[in-house]
């Protein structure tokens, strides 16, 4: 979704406040994300701010891959699988199992490592062969993760669509699948 859609959106559900104090929360927000987001980022989390509804169709609109940066929560992306590591069990500092798959996910933006963790983790396992298939990760939230780039982690309370309703070309062609730990 463009800038001005999402202005369009805000103006039209928000009557209360004008096109000037939408575009002060927006700069607001940029600076408080040290300039990292851009002008459509910056839009849609204050979109998200005012409780304004943006009515995304399925198709390709949610934040890309390059807008993410850490600290975000509730974060919906839509992506290829580009690579899959094999799950991890693990015993959690509680004495309880966890588990852990992590797999790389692709836009035409960019790349991150997303992780998934116990019953999601579980839950996306049962899918056969997930390597190049079209995810739609809803409600996680980006860590700064060991490499220093942003990861995209998904607990109990989000979601995973899988092979959602949206154009194969906005995602890139899966390329042979590397063991590469960090991209």
């Amino acid at each position: 979704m463009k800038f001005k859609e999402i202005m369009d959106k805000i103006l039209s559900k928000r009557e209360d406040l004008s096109e000037d104090k939408i575009l002060a929360l927006i700069e607001e927000i940029k600076k408080d994300f040290q300039g990292l987001l851009s002008n459509d980022g910056a839009a849609l989390l204050v979109a998200q701010d005012l409780d304004v509804d943006l009515e995304q169709n399925e198709s390709f609109g949610e934040l890309q891959i390059s807008d993410l940066i850490s600290g975000l929560n509730d974060v919906t992306i839509t992506g290829r699988v580009v690579n899959v590591w094999p799950l991890k069990e693990f015993e959690k500092a509680d004495g309880s199992p966890g588990k852990l798959v992590k797999f790389i996910i692709a836009d035409k933006t960019d790349k991150m490592i997303c992780l998934l963790w116990d019953s999601k983790a579980e839950e996306i396992l049962k899918e056969e062969d997930l390597q190049g298939k079209i995810l739609k990760i809803l409600h996680g939230y980006t860590k700064e993760g060991i490499s220093g780039k942003v990861e995209l982690h998904l607990g109990y309370k989000g979601d995973i669509i899988i092979s959602p309703k949206v154009p194969e070309e906005n995602f890139p062609k899966l390329e042979e699948p590397s063991n590469e730990e960090l991209y």
